[in-house]
């Protein structure tokens, strides 16, 4: 049995949508949690540009899921937190870079804000992942 499965509820979008509809995560599975990736008190200068923001955040995602035995395709669910959502397309156009290859996409929830936890910063991501124990 896989560790999770993708549901899709309507299977006509499954080809367009950036995101999962649903997943269910089998028994026998450890949940690994990612904080936003952009500290408030990080010396690290933030790109201006929204896809580099991106690429920036989802590096250090990357790596931070890396350092748990971990990669995109054992994340469950996503939340995107954009502080102008004309941004979208960008986001997910740069997202997929990161998610696209295998084929398999989080469950996703888009959240627009005010602002987030440091000046310039316009893109953050908080990950859920799993990993199978048994």
């Amino acid at each position: 049995m896989p560790r999770m499965e993708l549901i899709e509820l309507d299977e006509s979008k499954a080809d367009w949508l950036p995101y999962a509809p649903a997943i269910k995560v089998h028994p026998g599975s450890e949940y690994v949690f990612l904080s936003g990736a952009i500290q408030p008190d990080d010396e690290t200068e933030l790109p201006d540009e929204i896809r580099e923001q991106v690429r920036f955040v989802m590096g250090r995602h990357t790596e931070a899921l890396a350092a748990h035995g971990l990669t995109w395709d054992d994340v469950v669910h996503v939340y995107e937190f954009l502080t102008d959502m004309r941004d979208t397309v960008d986001v997910h156009i740069t997202m997929a870079e990161f998610t696209g290859d295998s084929g398999w996409k989080p469950a996703n929830t888009l959240i627009g804000v005010n602002a987030l936890g440091r000046p310039g910063a316009r893109f953050e991501l908080d990950v859920i992942a799993v990993r199978t124990t048994a």
